[in-house]
């Protein structure tokens, strides 16, 4: 165990000192600037448009739940979250909503991150016959690979924190973003999972190296993989996607509905009188419409999670879209209306809980790989 702590340290730091890793470090941190940037603008022009809309039409702004992306149910509830978030006047979230902008990106950035650093780990040094010079160290041979893979990730995971507490430092200053420790702790928890996610992709680029035996062969499967990894996942959302003749229908607003909130709904009344009958109607078909669209997509959600088995970034977007919020206990709880409003409270520990068997299977994984590179480099002929 010291000599693979040694090792690891070692490679650790000539990594987290690269050249390469400073280049990283400062595109992680322009994209997670940019994603803060971004939400300040959207945000002040959408509420810009819905406070026209309010007061010059009158046209009730229903729920996040009024328009369907065309898609499947996770990325619906993925854009439903991130809407509130968004159109909120106090900006829910802080530093969340940013890393939530930017998630889907780093799912095949982190991804491709971690193949450029390791796809040469043992090709390298077996056509540079450096690999003989380590193996006359009094070490386990298994031990000279693995400490690699170990110290490469954890520089990535360093660093994309690092990069993160840039980012957010610098937030500051540009658009005054604030945070509380509930909050902090979920982002804390979300690069946790990143760095997980890190070692998985790293332990099967050095599992690919010592294969290929060849850093050209290497690159050109290390580049296959990611390549298959990217349109299965492009594929499988598509084949996800949500038929809209399947989901409930939308009640239609009845003009005296339109009316009523024209006049009334969006300006101050000194009486308390209630809406007229066929307003509370409208409000009761609604709220039965919500009721049905969340069973719904709950059914269909639960369904789609098996693909969470087989797309590793459709795993890690499902933990983000449970980590990165903090307003439910169940982002499911997005789709809930006045009729539901019996509601678990919000808790870092439900969202975890929530996600507990994608972050297990993604542990598992880990394992699994580091278990094949022990047995691989323990056979490894020079």
């Amino acid at each position: 165990m010291r000599p693979l702590i040694q090792l690891g340290s070692r490679f650790f730091v000539r990594r987290l000192l690269s050249l390469r890793n400073g280049v990283f470090l400062l595109l992680v941190v322009a994209v997670l600037l940019a994603g803060v940037v971004g939400l300040e603008s959207t945000r002040r022009s959408l509420q810009d448009l819905v406070a026209g809309r309010a007061t010059e039409t009158g046209e009730p702004w229903v729920s996040a739940a009024e328009e369907l992306w065309p898609g499947s149910a996770h990325l619906n509830v993925w854009e439903a979250v991130s809407s509130r978030m968004l159109m909120s006047e106090a900006g829910l979230g802080g530093p969340l909503y940013p890393l939530r902008t930017v998630a889907p990106l780093l799912a095949f950035v982190l991804l491709l991150a971690a193949f450029v650093s390791s796809y040469d780990t043992v090709s390298r040094d077996l056509e540079t016959r450096r690999l003989d010079a380590l193996l006359t160290l009094p070490v386990k041979r298994h031990a000279i690979g693995l400490s690699r893979a170990i110290g490469e990730a954890l520089a990535l995971t360093v660093t994309l924190a690092a990069a993160f507490v840039i980012a957010m430092w610098a937030a500051t200053g540009l658009i005054d973003l604030e945070w509380t420790g509930t909050q902090l702790a979920r982002a804390a928890a979300f690069l946790a999972v990143l760095g997980a996610y890190v070692f998985l992709f790293v332990l099967i680029g050095t599992w690919i190296s010592l294969c290929a035996r060849s850093s050209k062969r290497a690159l050109w499967a290390a580049a296959i993989v990611f390549v298959a990894v990217l349109v299965s996942h492009t594929v499988g959302e598509s084949l996800m996607a949500i038929d809209a003749s399947a989901l409930p229908a939308l009640p239609e607003v009845p003009t005296e509905v339109t009316t009523y909130l024209r006049t009334s709904a969006f300006r101050v009344r000194a009486d308390t009188a209630e809406p007229p009958e066929v307003v509370q109607e409208y409000v009761a078909a609604l709220d039965g419409y919500l009721i049905d669209l969340s069973e719904t997509l709950r059914t269909r959600y639960r369904h789609e999670r098996w693909w969470n088995l087989v797309s590793m970034p459709a795993l890690l977007l499902e933990v983000a879209s449970r980590l990165l919020q903090d307003q439910y206990a169940d982002v499911l709880d997005v789709f809930y209306s006045s009729a539901r409003p019996e509601r678990r409270s919000a808790s870092l520990a439900a969202s975890v809980g929530q996600s507990a068997w994608e972050i297990a299977w993604l542990v598992l994984l880990c394992c699994g790989a580091f278990a094949l590179n022990v047995r691989s480099l323990t056979r490894l002929e020079v």
